[in-house]
């Protein structure tokens, strides 16, 4: 018997996952273009992976690992992997106390709504806070413009990166993508992914 759920609702989210472990590899052996592109698919795989499970007949069970596994998919690929790209990007240890400031406000975000959620699931219109998963980008965003930038974008993606932190904690409403806000936020992706592929960082 093979322990965890299989189902084909949690697909996304392990491909996610695993790409987040490449993009990681990646930053830490120096191929930053490639690591900030797999940030950005793991961000597209978080953002469809809901609407797929909730299109998906599950059992309470499933639907409970669910909730576990997508948190903690979260927790390495907008908040470890993060952690590693921007260290790889800037490559000072000055950025290292923002990157514990980080660290600390997406674990606290992602174990505080994890606790509220359970195994609910039932669609919100609004997040309270920033959630992580927009760290897959703002940060590419940002990384876009290191070229153009020289030594000023060291502190730049410092800044935007502690910034990413507090509004993870602040307690704001967030709409949440619905409708055509998902068609949106994928083409808004691809694009990003096409400017890595043409400018590059």
């Amino acid at each position: 018997m093979i322990l965890g759920s299989w189902h084909r609702s949690v697909v996304l989210t392990y491909v996610g996952a695993a790409t987040s472990a490449l993009g990681m590899s990646l930053a830490i052996s120096g191929h930053l273009r490639g690591a900030v592109a797999a940030l950005v698919v793991a961000g597209l795989a978080d953002l469809f992976d809901g609407p797929l499970a909730r299109a998906t007949t599950r059992t309470d069970a499933q639907r409970a690992f669910g909730v576990q596994v997508d948190s903690l998919t979260d927790v390495v690929s907008f908040v470890a992997f993060p952690v590693v790209l921007v260290s790889a990007l800037v490559g000072e240890p000055w950025v290292v106390p923002v990157l514990a400031l980080y660290t600390v406000a997406g674990l606290a975000r992602l174990t505080h709504f994890t606790v509220a959620a359970g195994a609910d699931d039932t669609p919100r219109q609004f997040f309270h806070g920033l959630p992580v998963t927009y760290a897959a980008l703002v940060l590419p965003l940002t990384a876009l413009l290191r070229p153009h930038l020289g030594a000023a974008f060291g502190p730049l993606l410092a800044a935007v990166t502690a910034a990413l932190a507090v509004l993870f904690v602040l307690d704001v409403p967030v709409p949440k993508p619905a409708g055509a806000a998902y068609a949106g936020l994928g083409l808004l992706a691809v694009a990003t992914l096409v400017a890595l592929a043409v400018v590059g960082i």
